[in-house]
């Protein structure tokens, strides 16, 4: 049971490491004027180009954590 919990938490990890990744990758390559902004006339939403870095560290936390999540428990079995 505590092994499948720990892969689900891992794959849940995962996917959110991805989803965070490609969403700062996708942000970080808009072409933003000058004010800092990018308007998507399609479905008419403005970007701004601040939240570029709150998606980064969105990214790095999810990273650090799946991370993490991948050696706590190889070096928690290599203790016991």
């Amino acid at each position: 049971m505590t092994r499948h919990f720990v892969r689900s938490v891992q794959l849940v990890l995962f996917i959110a490491t991805v989803g965070a990744g490609l969403l700062w990758y996708s942000r970080l390559r808009l072409p933003y004027n000058e004010a800092g902004r990018w308007f998507d006339e399609r479905t008419m939403v403005v970007y701004d180009e601040d939240a570029v870095v709150a998606y980064g560290v969105l990214f790095a936390v999810s990273l650090v954590l799946w991370s993490i999540s991948m050696v706590v428990p190889r070096v928690w079995r290599s203790f016991r």
